[in-house]
């Protein structure tokens, strides 16, 4: 291995962030201000640092050890420690890390609709059953694709596909990262956008994507829309209640005009 060194939290904090390739950290929690725990929160908290491990190294201290194991260090070695310890147990922590990341990227690809990056169905129930008041309010679209099934008798499936490819990065480009993006039919999609702080944001959010579907030129002269419905959940609702009013406002609105948006409980 080649082995660096920073003296300080700031400078492994840099280390890691600038050097995605680093196989393992050693740590000690004995670190200058703020502390070596700040290193453990900062890797817990990055999506892209979950696969590093992290080895704490303190003196004998079993409240210290069970601090850095409770927020996420792999291993905890007390000072002084064996080169020849230190050695063998971070290649464990790189070994288990390994099989971390493959068994998460088995899951991903279970959760996964294939064709469009979004979740498939499976996905949806596993991500919806984590959703907490901390999440609330909550906007939940449901979106199709109008005149898919005419696109792909005239042109083909291999033009509908595409067109259900770009509509997952659509949903990707105009939601953030923790929101809950699902797959749940051939041209049906849903959403689930946390802390929406009111209908009408909600309803701007929706009127944003419909646009951007307008605004797709497939190259074979077709225009392209999406219909949505749109329900809120608050504070005593269930997420499958709530879906269930965003499937009947996409019904609403499709009966009314194609390429709208409907809030359930919305005057038609």
């Amino acid at each position: 291995y080649e082995v660096d060194g920073a003296a300080s939290c700031e400078e492994a904090l840099q280390y890691i962030r600038t050097h995605p390739d680093t196989g393992a950290v050693i740590l000690s929690l004995t670190l200058p201000a703020p502390d070596g725990f700040a290193v453990l929160g900062a890797v817990q908290a990055d999506k892209s640092l979950w696969d590093l491990p992290v080895i704490a190294t303190a003196p004998p201290d079993a409240e210290l050890e069970r601090r850095a194991l409770g927020q996420g260090a792999d291993d905890f070695i007390c000072k002084p420690h064996f080169m020849q310890s230190l050695l063998k147990r971070t290649q464990a922590a790189i070994r288990a890390a390994g099989d971390r990341k493959k068994v998460r990227l088995l899951q991903d690809a279970a959760f996964e609709d294939p064709l469009t990056g979004v979740l498939n169905r499976r996905g949806l129930e596993e991500s919806v059953s984590t959703l907490g008041e901390n999440d609330l309010p909550l906007a939940v679209y449901a979106f199709d694709l109008d005149g898919l099934k005419n696109r792909n008798q005239d042109a083909g499936y291999l033009r509908g596909d595409q067109v259900l490819a770009w509509f997952g990065t659509v949903l990707r480009r105009h939601t953030r990262e923790d929101d809950v993006l699902a797959r749940v039919g051939g041209d049906e999609f849903l959403a689930v956008l946390r802390q929406m702080r009111s209908e009408e944001a909600a309803a701007r959010k929706g009127e944003e994507i419909c646009a951007a579907v307008r605004e797709y030129a497939p190259g074979d002269g077709a225009a392209v829309s999406c219909t949505a419905g749109l329900a809120m959940m608050r504070e005593g609702d269930t997420i499958q209640s709530v879906i269930q009013h965003a499937d009947q406002a996409l019904y609403q609105a499709k009966q009314r005009k194609k390429g709208s948006i409907i809030l359930w409980g919305e005057e038609t």
